[in-house]
């Protein structure tokens, strides 16, 4: 019985687990933490923080400087979308990896 306690005090959570330790180790593999957002691109589609977005859709994009931009979705790559501003009509390229670090965000708004 006292060899069990003495094990149990070894494996309590309120030592701290180096990282060379095997308890260390996650069993799954974990997600990268560079990569804020989730968002990929499927069949002509984005699916980007829980909704999917298509051509020719009205969206906000902010950037991190916290500059908010009225854009539609001009075109869906494979690994980009293009967006043209309502302001100037001028197009900008957004690849899906800036989606996914956060350096862009894309916001709904209505088309009206």
């Amino acid at each position: 019985m006292e060899d069990l306690r003495t094990l149990n005090k070894l494996k309590s959570p309120k030592r701290p687990v180096s990282p060379s330790s095997p308890e260390h180790v996650p069993s799954a593999p974990m997600e990268n933490p560079s990569q804020r957002y989730e968002a990929r691109i499927e069949e002509g589609k984005l699916y980007y923080d829980k909704r999917w977005y298509h051509k020719s859709q009205a969206i906000y994009l902010e950037s991190k400087d916290n500059t908010k931009i009225s854009c539609v979705i001009s075109s869906v790559g494979t690994n980009e979308i293009w967006v043209r501003k309502t302001s100037d009509s001028t197009k900008m390229r957004i690849y899906l990896g800036q989606l996914q670090r956060g350096t862009f965000v894309i916001r709904r708004r209505s088309a009206a």
